[in-house]
């Protein structure tokens, strides 16, 4: 809870206005729009991704009872909720952090820091403080930065006097701004274990930021094993903890005269201290007590308080999110997620947890993790039983499969991970934040089991790649919906999924994969090349190419397993030979040309093409089809479809029956359903691309970029090469970092507009190969990094691919065929039985 008047005092030195007056007291801070609730105040944050003042409109949509501004914001209409308190200061950092001294001040405060533990610990400390003080204790969650600390303490009530903080500072400017804020009258490390992996150089930076941060007088709680926070603080005051044996102040570690422990049913601890010792059950494992319950309860003794008492308060701890935590899984078994972050200490600490739980055992790693166990921690896995795996869909186009772990399709790791599971078998989910790997936690336990980044504001993140500020989003949980619904609408007709072109720019790859998991059988590419680099990804599926496939590269396509389109003698004898040579049946489908006048074998010379592949030992003519010129209309459909039934009639009249009859695409099979025989292939409207009969399912694919600079230009000021365009009064202009070189068309015709902040902007000048220029003069609020959607939906309005193809005068499928292989193109969402 927050005081205006508290606030107002406690930041006069950042020269607070109250423009307009409204709620007194706020019961929160919030500087995400996304989670706002009514009655807080929502704090305008530029940060280097954006600048919270564009995000007014929404908090005061969601309810925020007052704003804390550095400027006026723009009028915002006539239904935005009234009263609103607004401030503006100098700095709405610096108000906050002021605030914030000014509050703790007032309290008792410990400090926990560290590279590992520090939010379990936190948990602990609070439990073991408020048990040995008999009062309440407060925390601040895992909102430990000179930002995060401020906006937590905002949601606690005034009378806290006893508050535990976490406190992350990597930066000398960060280290400043914390120790403005926070003067802790005890400091707890948890550990400087893996610091040159997360904020800082080395274990040493680390513990030098942690005497920078404490006050003479203030007590260290430290872990005796760790020689560079000793060097760092020779002569402070300090407790020291450890495992048992360590001749710590206070030792902590499984009871050695305990039985073997049987999760769920809790471990038996022991811990010592001042000559005494006690038995505890802890329902966290023992790895996490470590790190946890110790550094607590160290930090208790630092406080003068009895051990003994804060003790029993522990018994009621339970795993955070995402940390060590074991839950049952669907059908059986144990999931242990951890999924909330990685290092190589952590990643290490996670698989010998492991290894103490039940088998079968299996870990679902994310790449990045695998790399970091050490050797000994690879054999120890190995002895212990445990199968590493790494999902495909998390490892980027540059990055080298892990050596110590299998990579497999998500959909494979998550059936592994059911099957360990149904045998009573123990499954480790870990990976860093980026790759959100609770959602393998998500499939294999109970929809109401609470996982980490599950608020709203984390489930509505903008998405943006890491490897560039332009890049595309392929939601597969939108084309798993497509394929499914498809699927079920054609029964036991059969789907394939055509994915040629990089599957129309979205990815061959995770389409196929996607579309395969969610009722696709046979999938298609149009190249022998396309069909390999399935192949070479691990897609075993019934697989067709679609175009010409010379003979000398028949044999490389029938040891891949391919199926391939056949319509002369040459390719028919090719295939025999290279079936004799590998001592199987090579597989061939032949196209009739029923219109096209493209490719294919007409029909009336189907029979002595058939007469011929029936006299060819090592060749089996599974399939046939023709492909719709004009597949919307009726009577074209009619036509085509009687010529095929001639060349099927022929056929049989040679003695062969094909097994696999397809001829209807995106435009024909929902309205001619005598053309969907035995199978129908799909390819753009799986992805969401409207049909030539204009349906259109949910989209898959957008494309977006981000603002780089924005200026102010006078009147006659020339934008972009060749002074294409003159400003004609004064305006502002921003520059997007994509261009002709992503396949954001130049001419004759371009895009016309983008989305920012909901509205369309129009392009000006001409598109440059590798940035764009638009009109931003009419919203005044875009700042640097937000985002800009050139093709998808931002709030309400929406850009989609058939309305670019008008605007440059081509069709849906070449505007997303042609954006180039330079874009990175990232997954979102979830493909997998019950996601």
């Amino acid at each position: 809870m927050l005081r205006l008047a508290d606030l107002l005092e406690a930041a006069a030195a950042e020269q607070p206005v109250v423009l307009s007056s409204g709620a007194e007291v706020f019961s929160a801070i919030a500087h995400d729009s996304r989670n706002v609730e009514p009655g807080e105040l929502f704090v305008a944050i530029r940060t280097a991704h954006g600048d919270g003042h564009s995000h007014i409109e929404e908090a005061l949509a969601r309810g925020a009872g007052g704003l804390l501004v550095e400027r006026w914001p723009e009028p915002w209409g006539a239904d935005v909720p009234a009263p609103v308190t607004t401030v503006v200061v100098r700095s709405t950092g610096g108000a906050l952090r002021a605030w914030a001294r000014w509050r703790l001040r007032r309290a008792t405060t410990v400090a926990v820091m560290g590279s590992l533990g520090k939010s379990t610990a936190q948990a602990a400390l609070r439990l073991a403080w408020a048990g040995a003080a008999a009062g309440q204790v407060y925390g601040v969650g895992d909102r430990n930065d000179s930002l995060g600390i401020p906006v937590a303490l905002g949601s606690l009530p005034p009378s806290a006097s006893r508050i535990v903080l976490e406190v992350v500072a990597g930066s000398t400017s960060e280290r400043r701004q914390v120790r403005e804020m926070c003067r802790p009258q005890v400091v707890g490390v948890t550990t400087t274990l893996d610091a040159d992996q997360l904020w800082w150089r080395s274990a040493t930076e680390l513990a030098a930021s942690v005497e920078e941060l404490v006050d003479e007088g203030a007590i260290m709680v430290l872990p005796a094993a760790e020689a560079a926070i000793f060097r760092a603080s020779p002569n402070r005051p300090r407790v020291t903890f450890g495992p048992l044996g360590s001749a710590a102040d206070l030792e902590l570690g499984p009871d050695p005269n305990a039985p073997a422990p049987q999760w769920p049913r809790p471990w038996s601890l022991l811990v010592v201290a001042k000559g005494a010792s006690w038995r505890v059950q802890c329902p966290l494992h023992p790895v996490v007590a470590a790190t946890s319950w110790a550094p607590a309860l160290a930090c208790v003794l630092a406080l003068g308080l009895e051990v003994e008492r804060g003790i029993p308060a522990l018994a009621s701890s339970r795993p955070l999110p995402g940390r060590l935590r074991l839950w049952p899984g669907r059908g059986g078994g144990t999931v242990v997620d951890d999924s909330f972050d990685a290092s190589p200490a952590s990643t290490e600490l996670a698989v010998s947890a492991l290894a103490q739980l039940p088998p079968p055992r299996l870990a679902c790693v994310g790449p990045g993790t695998a790399p970091l166990l050490a050797p000994a921690t690879v054999v120890a896995a190995g002895t212990a039983g445990v199968r590493l795996v790494v999902p495909e869909e998390t490892l980027g186009p540059s990055a080298a499969p892990p050596e110590a772990a299998e990579v497999l399709p998500l959909g494979d790791v998550v059936a592994s991970a059911r099957t360990v599971l149904s045998a009573g078998g123990t499954v480790l989910v870990k990976g860093v934040a980026q790759q959100r790997l609770e959602r393998v936690t998500a499939a294999l336990v109970a929809a109401d089991s609470e996982l980490v980044r599950q608020d709203r504001g984390r489930r509505l993140m903008a998405f943006r790649s890491p490897r560039r500020p332009t890049w595309v989003e392929v939601d597969l949980e939108a084309l798993a919906a497509n394929v499914a619904e498809i699927a079920t609408e054609l029964g036991p007709t059969r789907l394939m999924a055509v994915v040629k072109a990089d599957a129309y720019g979205h990815g061959a790859v995770q389409v196929a994969r996607a579309a395969l998991s969610s009722g696709a059988t046979w999938v298609a590419t149009a190249t022998l090349a396309e069909a390999a680099e399935l192949r070479r990804r691990g897609i075993d599926a019934p697989l067709l190419v679609l175009g010409y496939t010379p003979p000398e590269l028949v044999e490389p396509a029938q040891r891949l397993g391919l199926a391939l389109t056949v319509f002369d003698e040459d390719v028919l004898e090719a295939l025999d030979r290279a079936g004799e040579r590998l001592g199987v049946r090579a597989r061939a489908h032949l196209k009739v040309d029923t219109g096209m006048s493209r490719l294919g074998v007409a029909p009336e010379r189907c029979g002595e093409i058939v007469t011929l592949a029936r006299s060819l030992e090592h060749l089996e003519l599974e399939g046939i089809y023709t492909h719709f010129r004009k597949g919307q209309d009726d009577q074209a459909v009619r036509d085509q479809m009687e010529r095929f039934e001639l060349a099927l009639g022929l056929a049989e009249r040679a003695g062969h029956r094909f097994r696999i009859r397809h001829a209807a695409n995106s435009a024909a099979w929902k309205h001619a359903v005598s053309a969907r025989l035995d199978m129908v292939r799909l390819g753009g409207e799986l992805l969401g691309l409207m049909t030539a009969d204009g349906r259109r399912r949910r989209p898959v694919l957008s494309f977006k970029t981000t603002v780089a600079q924005i200026r102010r230009i006078a009147r006659g000021t020339h934008v972009g090469y060749g002074d294409a365009f003159t400003a004609p009064a004064e305006m502002t202009v921003a520059t997007l970092p994509v261009g002709y070189g992503d396949g954001f068309r130049r001419g004759p015709r371009n895009f016309e507009t983008v989305l920012i902040r909901g509205r369309h902007h129009r392009l000006v000048g001409d598109v440059s190969m590798d940035m764009c220029m638009v009109d931003v003069t009419a919203d005044p609020a875009i700042s640097r990094g937000d985002e800009v959607v050139i093709i998808g939906r931002q709030g309400a309005a929406e850009i989609s691919a058939e309305d670019v193809a008008r605007r440059v005068g081509t069709i849906n499928y070449e505007v997303v065929t042609q954006i180039l292989p330079r874009v990175p193109r990232e997954a979102i969402g979830w493909v997998g039985n019950d996601h």
